[in-house]
């Protein structure tokens, strides 16, 4: 049934996507609630005093630092809304956008690959209401996030009005990237490519931001060209200006305006970037059960790995310089109740257990990957051909191990290759 409208139930469609997600955006919100909360605690704990802090804040020059964090404002008078907000404001925000980049592709594209979308579009609803109510509810979990953000330092007795800039800074650049992942879900006809072209825009964004501020400590003009540097420039707790959110609000209007455009020149189901037909005839390598996971895995083990190698090699370069850094500061030695080796040895072993983290996250991925086969219908399509379902999941759960130890190997070996 069609309507004249094009907004028609939208409100209706909105609401069932809050219902659909109000575990995950709870989740989201709790997650990094707390994540704030505890931070500001043992930031506080750690560095008691002025003196200790400033003795920290002597390490924020290294371009490692630089690039893992932010932009370094506050460190002349470095109190501790400036160091949680230097020390933590970069993990939040790209959490943040990870967030809405997957519950965007899941109701933007997944819902159309899947079919569902056009049985929904089948009853009187809109030709906009889908995409619509998908924004809104993206919208809703970066309110709850920025909310919850806010009340995480107020309760950690870091509240103001620096503490409602930062809960509004991240939850405008969750809806940029957001509103990225609307148009890339234009351009493909299927959820996880929407999905990962988004994740590499937002990786490009990172390390735009992140060279950015190693040309200049408080940001060059490289850094504005990243939605992420917008927000840090806020400047919290140490000059406070809201006129860099404008960039944020006016981009995610640009990009939400694109994306309209984009959905009218498809048809339902299809992306603008046709895909290229398979070749003829499948090799042999897919005729194994091990072969045919490598193939389905083969673009989340080389994210994931690439991810996580930039990751070793960026804290490894770190970890290289830390002990140097610190011995050119004598003041520092005064706050430190370890020598300097075993400090080194103590970092070493904390960013070993990140990259563990992700290898982790991967192999959760893929293995999960494994009842959306099922979903699809593709499994039954492979077990008709004669293939035991045992060898089948033993055969995927195989190809899990020895990527997931190729990917621990090739992002530690930094480590390996000389660091404490």
């Amino acid at each position: 049934m069609r309507t004249a409208e094009p907004w028609a139930a939208t409100g209706r469609l909105f609401r069932l996507n809050l219902r659909l997600d109000r575990v995950r955006i709870l989740v989201w919100v709790l997650a990094l609630t707390g994540t704030v909360y505890a931070t500001v605690l043992a930031l506080a704990e750690t560095f008691p005093d002025g003196e200790a802090r400033q003795a920290r804040a002597a390490l924020l020059d290294n371009p490692s630092a630089v690039m893992m964090t932010g932009p370094a404002f506050g460190a002349g008078d470095y109190t501790l809304g400036a160091m949680t907000v230097n020390e933590l404001s970069l993990s939040v925000l790209v959490a943040t956008a990870i967030m809405s980049i997957l519950l965007a592709s899941r109701h933007v594209r997944a819902e159309e690959e899947s079919g569902r979308l056009e049985v929904v579009r089948a009853l009187p609803v809109g030709r906009f209401a889908p995409a619509a109510a998908a924004l809104g509810a993206v919208a809703v979990a970066d309110a709850a996030v920025g909310a919850g953000i806010t009340a995480g330092l107020v309760a950690a007795g870091l509240g103001g009005t620096d503490a409602v800039a930062w809960g509004l800074a991240t939850a405008l650049t969750g809806l940029v990237f957001g509103a990225v992942a609307a148009v890339t879900a234009q351009l493909t006809e299927h959820a996880r490519a929407a999905s990962g072209t988004a994740m590499a825009v937002l990786g490009a964004a990172f390390l735009v931001r992140g060279i950015g501020d190693v040309i200049e400590p408080t940001g060059s003009w490289l850094s504005w060209l990243s939605p992420i540097a917008w927000a840090q420039q806020t400047r919290l707790y140490v000059d406070l200006r809201w006129w860099p959110l404008a960039l944020s609000a006016a981009l995610t209007a640009v990009l939400l305006g694109t994306a309209v455009l984009l959905a009218q020149r498809r048809d339902l189901g299809a992306g603008l970037r046709r895909g290229r037909p398979g070749p003829a005839t499948a090799g042999t390598s897919l005729l194994s059960a091990t072969g045919l996971a490598r193939r389905l895995l083969r673009g989340t083990f080389l994210g994931w790995t690439a991810g996580l190698v930039l990751f070793g090699l960026a804290f490894g370069s770190l970890a290289d310089s830390l002990e140097d850094s610190i011995a050119d500061i004598p003041t520092i030695t005064e706050w430190l109740v370890v020598d300097l080796a075993a400090l080194t040895e103590s970092f070493a072993a904390a960013t070993l257990s990140y990259l563990a983290l992700g290898v982790v996250a991967f192999a959760v991925s893929a293995v999960l990957r494994l009842r959306a086969e099922e979903e699809s219908g593709r499994t039954g399509l492979t077990l008709s051909t004669g293939l035991a379902r045992s060898r089948w999941v033993l055969g995927w759960l195989a190809v899990v191990v020895v990527e997931a130890l190729l990917a621990l190997v090739l992002s530690g070996g930094r480590w390996a290759r000389g660091s404490p």
